[in-house]
């Protein structure tokens, strides 16, 4: 019963470490993909998350006629961040399209990790969009 004790003991201090340690990255020096690369701004209201997630970079493509959005984050700090994220796309005369209505989708992010997240835009009348984040506690 002892030794069962201690496993269980053992498994729970790997887990937790293993939920909170950051995670190193490899790639290529001089990668392939050429990204068509969005110049973007960012607003900061919540000044937690901006600590917490830096912008990486935004790539936009075309899926057929659709627009796609790419936007890449980094988690600059060792602990795992959960976040949530909305996409709203703008169409030509600068109205946002309502239908379908965005949702917020969740998100995890280890330490030291990027992330990308993207979606593709409901209609082909989109020429912009707006990304709004979260966190989640």
């Amino acid at each position: 019963m002892k030794t069962f004790a201690t496993l269980t003991l053992l498994a729970s201090l790997l887990f937790a470490a293993g939920c909170s340690t950051p995670v190193n990255t490899i790639d290529k020096t001089n990668p392939d993909a050429t990204p068509t690369v969005v110049d973007s701004r960012v607003d900061i209201y919540d000044n937690n998350l901006a600590k917490r997630l830096k912008l990486v970079g935004v790539n936009e493509a075309q899926v057929g006629d659709l627009l796609q959005i790419q936007v890449t984050m980094q988690n600059i700090q060792v602990k795992p961040r959960s976040f949530a994220y909305q996409f709203q796309w703008i169409r030509q005369n600068g109205m946002v399209v309502t239908s379908p209505a965005p949702i917020w989708t969740p998100s995890h992010v280890e330490g030291g990790q990027t992330v990308a997240v993207s979606a593709v835009a409901p209609n082909p009348n989109v020429v912009d969009f707006r990304l709004s984040l979260r966190e989640i506690d």
